[in-house]
């Protein structure tokens, strides 16, 4: 999956994201609502089993411009169905990624 706004692009992880999303992933004040801090080895542990699946779950958003991975969204199948997303809000990008999905 390839979804693109004119300022980020959704797309599978790949292995070189490893240390750009250990970044934001084991910034305490980033992780303070969503789990404890990764370390690195869990980083890619994310990567390379939900981001890097034949049907992955997590996809790198991406700043098309530099090209530079800005989040990452985590896709969610609940039992109705449905299907829920987030994404990392830096940079105002919460509203432009649920662009992606109208």
């Amino acid at each position: 999956m390839k979804l693109k706004t004119d300022r980020l692009e959704l797309r599978p992880f790949e292995l070189a994201d490893v240390q750009e999303a250990h970044k934001y992933l084991s910034d305490p004040p980033v992780m303070q609502h969503v789990e404890p801090p990764f370390d690195l080895e869990k980083t890619g542990d994310l990567i390379r089993v939900h981001g890097m699946a034949p049907e992955p779950r997590v996809y790198a958003l991406v700043e098309r411009e530099t090209g530079k991975l800005a989040s990452h969204v985590i896709f969610h199948r609940f039992d109705d169905g449905s299907v829920f997303d987030w994404a990392g809000c830096s940079k105002g990008q919460c509203g432009e990624e649920g662009m992606l999905w109208r």
